[in-house]
């Protein structure tokens, strides 16, 4: 049989998610948290300098634990290195698809439309995303000594941009 498509894979994880639930031994739990408070959890293990662990669990839709479901399987047993430079370009192609994505909504608006085109799709990949460097961020407070049960990420819209801010809770 050959390689599968880009379409039997997502199907494979909707149909069958991987690594959903919690983590209890977690080194760092993270939450990500979209414009509309629908939130993911993030839970990882490290040793050796490798994602040993991971788990997840969510208020989203079936998207957003598809979503949970291929990354946990792309980063679990890679280094943290690799890690960070995979999860930089995934952040890259979602932002760059906010971008294409506001351009239709100012193109159609500049035609006369009051059709409304919703970021849904764009806010689950950021939040899922947002919620495993927030584990990885937790991860590493915990080791600088700061005791806290986990570390927040919110994507709020402001404007046609997407922010970021953290905090611990």
């Amino acid at each position: 049989m050959g390689e599968r498509t880009i379409e039997q894979e997502i199907t494979e994880h909707a149909m069958n998610p991987k690594h959903y639930g919690e983590l209890k031994d977690a080194d760092g739990v993270g939450v990500g948290v979209d414009p509309a408070g629908i939130y993911m959890i993030f839970y990882v293990k490290v040793g050796e300098g490798r994602i040993s662990d991971v788990a997840y669990a969510t208020s989203g839709s079936q998207t957003v634990i598809t979503l949970g479901s291929m990354l946990s399987e792309m980063v679990l047993g890679d280094t943290l290195e690799n890690v960070a430079g995979s999860v930089a370009g995934l952040e890259a192609d979602v932002e760059a698809l906010y971008r294409e994505k506001e351009e239709r909504i100012e193109a159609l608006r500049a035609a006369g439309s009051k059709a409304k085109v919703s970021m849904s799709e764009q806010d689950n990949a950021a939040m899922v995303l947002a919620a495993f460097k927030a584990a990885l961020q937790h991860r590493e407070r915990r080791m600088a000594g700061i005791d806290e049960p986990q570390y927040r990420i919110t994507i709020e819209q402001r404007g046609g941009d997407r922010v970021k801010r953290g905090c611990g809770h």
